[in-house]
This record gives structure tokens, C-alpha cells and sequence, in this order.
């Protein structure tokens, strides 16, 4: 059987219908959502804001958005890797979709779902995962764990392939003293599989290491992306590195400088 915490499982307030196209309203409400806690509300909303005001060009608007939009995601990311951790490397399909299933209901959580580079079926199960998140306004994230051989790699569900990937290092004991031990500085260490409850020592070290993983995509992303030099081709740039990790601070504080500039 599958076991989560049933304690994080109460439901969120009713979300407000999504407001106008209004760029000012969008903004306001995605305020107003994060400043009621409701971060994947707010990230939605921002986005969208952001989105118009992209097409408009519209720098200076788009300066006073990234700031909002980094801190959501910033939260939302922190919820995430301090929730329930469901780390599935099995080969049982029906066992992953229940797995699915069941976190999906979780209020806050990160799952790290493992299959074969290049399998497609494990993308479509993490996208039930992201739908789940925003039509609840839940703080759930998912990334992919591909395997060739008996390497492992973590990966963006935005760009889901192996060599796109940071290497996995398996920690049989998380509050071992083999925590800390690598020699390679994109080496992400995680637990066995299994279910992680908030605090135990899997779930510890499983959300510091994802922590530094989001990050570690973008900035991976774009060392194999060189940049253009123009203001808008950089900043459009760094806006496809924001698919990898929507709280990667180094992309959105120099999107907010662009912007501003």
C-alpha cells in the first residue's frame, strides 16, 4: 500500500475566478494571492501578466513583475522541497500511477518519478502532476529521474533529456556520513526510493539537494544555450531558462535588471 500523510491532505480556501485580461488587475490579484500564501495562485496570475506585457514589450512593467513572480516561485519552490518527498525508480506502472494519483492530493510535496531516457510515459504522468497543482493551487512540484544503464539523472520536465541532466548520487543512510561525500560539485545526492515524510531525515536531504538541483538545471541549461547579446534576445533567453527552474534567482534578477534598463 501507499502511505501519505493524511494531515496534509485539508483542502486550500476556494480560489476567486481568474481575473480579466487586464494587465493591472493580473498583477494585483497575483499580490494579493501572495500575500495570502496562495503561491501557485499567484505564480499563475503573475505569469500571465507577465506574458501580455511581454508581447507589448512593455520593460518598465515588466520590471515591477519579476520581483513578485521570483518571491512566489521562491515560496512555492520552498513548500515544495519541504513537503512530503515520493521518490518512485520502480518498474511497476500501476504502481507509479497510484503514486501519482495519491500525491496529487498532497497540499504540499516534491516527486521525483523514474523511468528510461526518452520514456514518454513518464513525462505524461509528471504533467498530471503540474495540472493537479494548478487546478488545486497546491505547492507540488515534479522532476523526472531517467536512467541509462545504471546511471541515474535528474531532470527539468521542460527539457526531459538525459544529457540535459544532473547526475544522481544514492544515499543508503541520508543521516550517514556519506551525505557529504563527492568530488563532483552537480552531483545530487538523494535517498533510496520511498515515501519521505516532512521532517524525517530522507525528506531533509532530499529537499536540499532539490533545492540546489532547480537551480543547477537552469544554469546547466544555459551553459549548453550560449546568449545572444541584444536586450531583448538575452531577456528572451532568460525566460526559457525560467521553464527549467521558475525560481532561479540569478535568471530573474537579471531579467528585472533588462527589464528595468
Amino acid at each position: 500500500m501507499i502511505f501519505f500523510m493524511t494531515s496534509m491532505n485539508q483542502p486550500l480556501p476556494e480560489s476567486d475566478q481568474r481575473p480579466a485580461g487586464n494587465v493591472s488587475l493580473l498583477c494585483q490579484a497575483g499580490e494579493r494571492y501572495l500575500a495570502g500564501g496562495q503561491y501557485m495562485v499567484a505564480q499563475r496570475l503573475l505569469r500571465q501578466a507577465e506574458a501580455q506585457l511581454w508581447r507589448q514589450r512593455d520593460g518598465a512593467a515588466l520590471a515591477k513583475v519579476y520581483l513578485p513572480l521570483l518571491e512566489a516561485s521562491r515560496l512555492l519552490r520552498q513548500q515544495a522541497c519541504e513537503g512530503v518527498i515520493v521518490i518512485s525508480i520502480g518498474d511497476d506502472c500501476t504502481l507509479q500511477r497510484r503514486m501519482v494519483e495519491e500525491f496529487s492530493r498532497q497540499r504540499a510535496g516534491t516527486l521525483l518519478l523514474g523511468g528510461n531516457a526518452g520514456d514518454r510515459w513518464v513525462l505524461k504522468m509528471l504533467e498530471k502532476v503540474r495540472y493537479a497543482a494548478r487546478k488545486s493551487g497546491y505547492s507540488l512540484e515534479a522532476l523526472a529521474l531517467l536512467r541509462s544503464g545504471n546511471r541515474w539523472r535528474i531532470s527539468s520536465t521542460a527539457d526531459p533529456t538525459f544529457a540535459a541532466g544532473l547526475p544522481v548520487r544514492w544515499v543508503q543512510h541520508p543521516s550517514g556520513p556519506e551525505v557529504g561525500n563527492t568530488s563532483n560539485a552537480d552531483e545530487i545526492a538523494l535517498p533510496p526510493g520511498g515515501i519521505y515524510p516532512p521532517g524525517s531525515a530522507g525528506a531533509t536531504l532530499a529537499g536540499e539537494s532539490l533545492l540546489a538541483a532547480h537551480e543547477l538545471l537552469a544554469l546547466k541549461w544555459q551553459s549548453r544555450h550560449p546568449v545572444r547579446a541584444r536586450r531583448w534576445a538575452e531577456m528572451d533567453w532568460l525566460r526559457r531558462a525560467m521553464r527549467i527552474d521558475s525560481a532561479c534567482e540569478p535568471v530573474l534578477i537579471r531579467l528585472l535588471a533588462l527589464a528595468g534598463g
